[in-house]
């Protein structure tokens, strides 16, 4: 399905080397890593993990969150 036509609520599953097709809250990880230099400056990939977080907490922090680029 081509990324224009996500919507919110769709199910998207990512593989290994996929790129983020859009912002996602994830409800099912395992051993999952995304790289988000371009966001947060972190020089490893992220690890993430579907644990709710503290609504003050901040982007890089948010583990049950993987971010699309957008450049």
């Amino acid at each position: 399905m081509p990324v224009a036509e996500l919507v919110p609520g769709d199910v998207v599953v990512l593989a290994s080397g996929d790129k983020v097709p859009a912002d996602l809250r994830l409800v099912a990880v395992k051993s999952l890593r995304v790289e988000e230099a371009a966001l947060t400056g972190e020089s490893v990939p992220v690890e993430k993990s579907v644990a709710p977080v503290a609504p003050a907490t901040t982007i890089g922090d948010r583990t049950p969150m993987a971010f699309a680029a957008r450049w």
